[in-house]
């Protein structure tokens, strides 16, 4: 038998060093089969919808919706002046009316009223204002009836023609209603003749000016001092109403005090003022309407009868009321943000962002940008659902996408 062979320091050594190693090995494949893993295409897309949601938040807007019931006792075309203070940090150019369909209208703001021409067909309506304090819009190009040629003015219901001595025309629904003259103002210098939108306006230079609304059929007239004023109508009209009672022409005449004329056959004028003193009379070449010593008045053209215009008649003497209800927040991503977004460098947008060892490209579309992605290494695209918000306050569901890499 062979003696055994003494244990030297080196032996020990190395078996310590392999006990070590094996110790090692052991936790490490311990702590693998234990731990949690992230695959690759997990890391991608966790990168790819961090870059969606903070795309999204930094190009997200915020618009106040105001909504406005406008009381009108009944179905009637009529402008609508309501007082509203912009907050200071708005921006005037987010300023919008909507109707009670969602449509934007036509609105004029100043000394701090909104003013609109409304279509009331309930006795309570609802309008929205809206405004915004993140974006400074550009100037929005309304859309309206109105339409400035010369001397004219005409909106979708009626056609007016002005001169030196007045308004000479008056059409609705193909219906000539001034004959002769017109309407004589005491005036003697053609008007400067303005459209705002709203609506259209002849100013003469004596003081007298004539307002045309937009899809309301009247003409206001005003005249900062007392005038006379005479209007030749058409002889297609047959009746008339003053004063309580109908008339027929040519016979019938009427002198008096009044706030309320009305001539008419299939269609009807009706002249709407505050105890002006009338005269009536259709024995001569035209049916004629004379006003003595008035400064505010207005016309109003109608189908059918004097019961037709007692609406308007009714308005013309009543304040109309509103109720300006709570602002509520409307947040979604703005189209003009997410625009100027796309002028950035991707550099700098993955700086913003605090990204290491990701690279990714925001597809504003589905075919902008694709040229910008490698094509020899793992591309994973995320689709992030988000709600486009416009101007009128309208949203639209749609994705943003990411495509994201890892790498430069």
């Amino acid at each position: 038998m062979m003696p055994k062979k003494a244990s030297t320091p080196v032996d020990w050594a190395i078996g310590a060093v392999l006990f070590v190693f094996l110790v090692a090995v052991t936790f490490y494949y311990a702590s693998y089969l234990m731990g949690s893993k992230q695959p690759y295409e997990t890391v991608l897309r966790n990168a790819g919808t961090d870059v969606a949601e903070k795309i999204e938040s930094n190009v997200t807007w915020t618009i106040k919706r105001l909504p406005v019931a406008v009381f009108s006792g009944g179905s009637i075309n009529r402008q609508v002046q309501v007082y509203f203070r912009l907050p200071d940090a708005a921006y005037e150019s987010t300023l919008f009316v909507a109707d009670h369909n969602g449509n934007p209208v036509a609105r004029i703001f100043r000394d701090n009223t909104i003013l609109w021409s409304a279509e009331l067909p309930d006795a309570k309506t609802i309008y929205n204002i809206y405004y915004s304090e993140d974006i400074n819009l550009t100037e929005y190009a309304y859309g309206t009836d109105i339409s400035v040629l010369n001397k004219t003015i005409n909106n979708s219901v009626i056609s007016t023609n002005f001169s030196a001595a007045g308004q000479v025309s008056m059409i609705f629904d193909g219906m000539e209603f001034f004959n002769g003259s017109g309407m004589g103002l005491e005036t003697s210098a053609v008007p400067l003749i303005t459209n705002n939108t709203v609506y259209a306006e002849a100013n003469y230079s004596n003081g007298v000016s004539l307002k045309i609304y937009s899809r309301i059929p009247k003409v206001e007239v005003y005249s900062d001092h007392p005038i006379n004023v005479t209007l030749s109508l058409s002889t297609e009209f047959t009746k008339f109403y003053a004063g309580g009672s109908v008339y027929s022409f040519p016979a019938g005449s009427y002198n008096g005090i009044t706030d309320f004329v009305d001539v008419y056959n299939a269609s009807g004028l009706a002249v709407i003022g505050d105890a002006m003193n009338f005269s009536v009379s259709g024995a001569g070449l035209y049916r004629e309407i004379k006003l003595y010593n008035v400064s505010a008045f207005e016309i109003y053209a109608h189908h059918g009868n004097y019961t037709s215009a007692v609406a308007e008649r009714n308005a013309y003497f009543s304040a109309l009321s509103y109720v300006i209800g709570i602002p509520e927040d409307i947040n979604g991503v703005s189209a003009q943000l997410f625009s100027d977004m796309a002028s950035v460098s991707q550099s700098a947008l993955k700086e913003s962002m605090g990204l290491s060892g990701i690279s990714f490209q925001v597809l504003f579309n589905e075919t902008e940008n694709y040229a910008l992605i490698p094509r020899d290494r793992g591309v994973l695209v995320v689709k992030h659902p988000i709600s486009v918000l416009n101007r009128f306050g309208s949203t639209e569901t749609t994705y943003l996408g990411v495509a994201v890499w890892s790498g430069k």
